[in-house]
């Protein structure tokens, strides 16, 4: 009997030894394969109701603040609408003055009819070498025997090439006009650039005579010069402090 309850025990414990060796393997391996686990729980705490606390005088500041923030605000739209209204009044009192100024100096007024008068021409011309290319392509059609296809081609070719020619500069045109147009919108449509405009207008105008004896140009074209050197400035600054975070 004493045999058997030895052998008995030395199996008990033989198992205990197993589940304890298992038991030190699962946890070396729970220490060595944690993760981070987050847990957003709401905590219910007790609340204390202070009787003390005078919010009384809370809601009369936060009135007063409202109070006072829609009166400054009312004041400061007010003085903002009567500064766009004075500056809009001086651009046009500058503007009026500018262009009574450009009618009364003879140079400024020829240079406008010779950019114009260069721009028809050129225009004309451009016509012209569109036609004359339409009509180089229509030519290959004579070489088809049968008249009455000829004709057809011819036609066909002709038409064709203009309506091509002619879409394809005008979108040419409209894409750089909406390009710049886009470009001044968003880098250069304010109070700054209708000033410098002004500015550099009168300036053309009034030193026009005297420029040309340093530099033989129209004066329309130095001032859309002009323009276009001032929008490239204010595109790159503006770029520049974009770039650094600015807006």
């Amino acid at each position: 009997m004493l045999q058997n309850e030895r052998k008995q025990h030395q199996v008990d414990i033989g198992d205990i030894q197993d589940k304890l060796t298992q038991a030190l393997i699962d946890k070396n391996y729970a220490e060595t394969h944690q993760k981070v686990v987050n847990h957003n729980m709401e905590v219910r705490v007790p609340y204390e109701k202070c009787n003390k606390c005078d919010r009384t005088a809370l809601q009369k500041s936060k009135a007063a603040y409202d109070r006072a923030w829609k009166r400054l605000d009312g004041q400061f739209k007010k003085r903002t609408a009567v500064y766009e209204g004075a500056f809009v009044s001086f651009v046009a009192y500058a503007l009026l003055i500018t262009v009574f100024m450009a009618i009364r100096t003879q140079s400024f007024v020829d240079d406008v009819v010779v950019f114009f008068c260069t721009i028809w021409e050129g225009t004309t011309e451009a016509a012209r070498w569109i036609l004359f290319a339409g009509r180089e392509v229509a030519a290959l059609s004579e070489k088809i025997n049968n008249i009455t296809a000829s004709g057809i081609l011819h036609w066909v070719l002709l038409i064709g090439v203009l309506v091509i020619l002619v879409i394809g500069i005008l979108a040419i045109i409209w894409f750089i006009i909406q390009w710049i147009s886009g470009v001044y919108k968003k880098y250069c449509w304010d109070g700054i650039s209708a000033i410098v405009t002004i500015m550099s207008a009168a300036f053309v105008i009034s030193f026009g005579d005297w420029i040309k004896h340093f530099l033989l140009i129209n004066q329309l074209v130095l001032l859309l010069l002009v323009q276009g050197i001032y929008m490239v400035i204010r595109w790159y600054v503006k770029g520049c402090m974009e770039n650094r975070g600015y807006k």
